[in-house]
């Protein structure tokens, strides 16, 4: 474009001698050579070799004027910009308007919070409110947009119609087009010419491309709220976008997400203008009106680009922007496969969906919901697990897998799940296997070594106490305990009653071998036992007794000897590993709603203890199971068959962030956890037990 006059009176007015013109200034010759007269003046354009930034610095111009678009080369554009403000030189285009101000102002705008209540009444203001789309009313629930690409590549691999490097390739076609704003039909077009691809091909990329840009787009529901009332209130509601999928596309993604009653579409590979080519110009010329306001959550194209054009704006955060404030941000380093990059995707789509969630400049952030801390935090590793437990077994050779109860009720849902979204019957579905340490213990007191150590290990325990919770006597077969018989001695007192105990160990074999022939275990079958984080108490107890074999597979192994020594695969080993030190969070609500098995009966049928949780407590664990079970479900829609690694030091890291979440509500059931020690029937606050 020409050069306006206002140009040269502002400079004037502003008293400036040396002037930096940047860019190709062959349209503006004349003007130029008129000026000449009045300024000093140095033409420069790095792009083309001309000139240098140090040699900017050691001309020290009082302006520099801008006559090209640094759309592609912001690093420019921001090298510039820091110069001019660093040294009070102004920064202007070719219309005189004031770069650095306009600059500024968006600067400011990006630190400054905001909340629902005040972008409403900011917006009452205004007869004419526009809205960008991407990240403001829509957001993936993937970490990158390319990663939509390779999703694509994905769905190309299943369908027999591979591309090989797909996504390297689908990135170059739209570069290629340069900033002549192409639309996915133009880019595809290239595709094909580039790669000699079939017309079938080109059509199956385009439908997958919308197909799935579909299935990761989701609403950021107090966005959408705030633009329904806008429409509702009959204000002149406008969406503007710089986008490659056509008003045609983007209409059906919007109305599927709610997204209906604006007026105007503005897309900028129709208009063929980005918002930093005209497209907010092109948006006051349709919709008339004396005041503007623009929302967008981008510094540059919703807040420079709307200000160059003379309308005012609220910047609000990206759900990525928040995620990087807090300590998320940490995570992305360690997301180096598509699977975590969807995790993390989920993630953010669900703890970041408003833009006005409360973080801390320490990395903190506050949920509102115990909900979300169950999705955000605890889901991405309880679902590796379930993964890994899948692809585990399925390199094993076992009958069966029994889900010890009651940590293996969730992980049975989820283990389920994941083979039912294979669709893969060659490996077992999966029996819910009622135990408990104290169960399976009884069975296995038969000598005084095994008496001896379950006396060590009850230290404190009420001498009546432990011959009913440890041995399981009935009262008219507990001796009342006679210090003038007994002494200070424990062991005396248990050993009075040796013979009830051996009585009482070989019933309850007997009822569990009831129980085991119930549920259809067979004699010299394998068995996988699946438990959370154990030491291996339970299923070495297990183990003794049982006419079958016992193969161990655990999140966790938190046992003193070699896990490979008691017939144990683990995900994690190392005691370093956040998960192993705060794993007690996630036992308070993967557990079965029942309590804990006392014992087998004479038909071999579960006999509960009482129920030592509330009802509150209850519901909070139905919460967080949902939040597992709708992660999981999210997650494998996405990325089936899972091909790259879901690494442990990936999952860990998000759980570690868990320190540094808050839940709003301080009555919530997650603020004061407490779990229950069915082997010494103590009720213990989460703080007491973890590290």
């Amino acid at each position: 474009k020409n050069m306006s006059n206002n140009i040269w009176e502002t400079l004037l007015r502003q008293k400036c001698k040396r002037i930096v013109i940047y860019g190709d200034s062959r349209k503006n010759e004349g003007a130029i050579r008129k000026a000449s007269c009045k300024f000093d003046i140095l033409q420069m354009d790095f792009e083309n070799q001309r000139g240098t930034l140090d040699e900017i610095m050691l001309y020290q111009p009082d302006a520099v004027i801008l006559t090209k678009q640094l759309i592609a080369r912001q690093d420019i554009f921001i090298q510039l910009m820091e110069y001019c403000h660093s040294s009070h030189a102004f920064l202007y285009d070719l219309r005189g308007r004031d770069l650095g101000k306009i600059c500024e102002k968006a600067e400011l705008a990006v630190g400054k919070r905001t909340d629902k209540r005040y972008l409403l009444e900011l917006a009452e203001k205004y007869d004419a409110v526009s809205f960008d789309i991407f990240d403001t009313l829509l957001m993936r629930k993937v970490l990158r947009p390319e990663d939509v690409f390779e999703l694509i590549e994905r769905e190309l691999q299943k369908q027999g119609r591979a591309i090989r490097n797909f996504k390297k390739k689908r990135i170059a076609a739209q570069e290629a087009l340069g900033l002549s704003n192409p639309n996915i039909y133009d880019i595809y077009g290239k595709f094909q010419k580039k790669y000699k691809i079939s017309d079938e091909q080109v059509q199956e990329c385009i439908r997958l491309e919308i197909q799935i840009e579909n299935e990761v787009l989701v609403p950021r529901t107090d966005m959408v709220e705030i633009f329904k009332k806008c429409v509702a209130s009959g204000k002149k509601v406008s969406l503007i976008t710089d986008m490659y999928l056509p008003a045609c596309v983007l209409e059906d993604i919007l109305d599927k997400n709610g997204i209906v009653g604006y007026q105007e579409l503005f897309v900028s590979c129709d208009a063929k203008q980005l918002k930093l080519q005209g497209l907010f110009e092109l948006y006051k010329e349709k919709v008339q009106d004396e005041k503007y306001l623009h929302i967008g959550d981008h510094k540059i194209h919703d807040g420079i680009c709307a200000g160059l054009a003379g309308i005012d704006y609220i910047l609000i955060s990206s759900g990525v922007g928040l995620f990087r404030k807090t300590g998320f941000a940490e995570c992305t380093d360690y997301a180096q496969t598509l699977e975590e990059r969807v995790m993390l995707g989920l993630v953010i789509a669900k703890l970041f969906n408003s833009p006005f969630v409360e973080t801390t400049d320490e990395g903190r952030v506050a949920l509102q919901e115990e909900y979300d801390y169950g999705y955000g935090i605890c889901a991405p590793l309880i679902s590796k697990f379930a993964v890994w437990l899948y692809e585990t077994i399925k390199k094993e050779a076992v009958d069966n897998i029994l889900f010890a109860a009651r940590d293996g009720y969730l992980m049975q849902t989820l283990y389920c799940m994941t083979r039912e979204a294979y669709n893969d019957m060659s490996v077992p579905e999966g029996i819910y296997f009622y135990t408990s340490r104290k169960a399976a213990v009884m069975t296995g007191i038969n000598n005084e070594a095994f008496i001896n150590m379950i006396i060590d290990i009850s230290n404190g325990m009420p001498p009546k106490k432990m011959m009913r919770e440890r041995f399981g006597l009935e009262s008219r077969d507990i001796l009342s305990y006679q210090e003038e018989v007994y002494g200070n001695s424990i062991h005396k007192y248990v050993w009075a009653h040796a013979e009830a105990i051996f009585k009482r160990a070989d019933l309850a074999k007997r009822n569990y071998f009831k129980y085991m022939g119930n549920i259809g275990l067979e004699i010299g079958k394998t068995y996988a036992f699946m438990d959370f984080v154990s030491s291996g108490t339970t299923q070495k107890a297990l183990a003794r007794m049982a006419p079958f074999e016992i193969k161990g597979f655990y999140a966790g192994w938190n046992g003193t000897e070699d896990e490979r020594n008691v017939d144990v695969k683990a995900m994690f080993k190392e005691n370093t590993a956040s998960f192993l030190q705060r794993f007690k969070i996630m036992e308070t609500f993967i557990t079965s709603l029942e309590p804990s098995v006392n014992y087998f009966d004479d038909n071999g049928n579960p006999v509960f203890s009482y129920q030592d949780r509330s009802e509150r407590e209850l519901k909070y664990v139905s919460c967080m199971q949902d939040a597992c079970v709708d992660f999981l479900q999210e997650f494998l829609k996405l990325v089936l068959p899972i091909e790259g690694a879901i690494s442990n030091e990936f999952v860990d890291r998000v759980f570690a962030v868990g320190k540094r979440v808050d839940v709003v509500d301080k009555n919530a059931v997650i603020n004061h956890l407490v779990l229950m020690d069915d082997w010494r029937k103590k009720r213990n606050h989460i703080e007491q037990i973890i590290q």
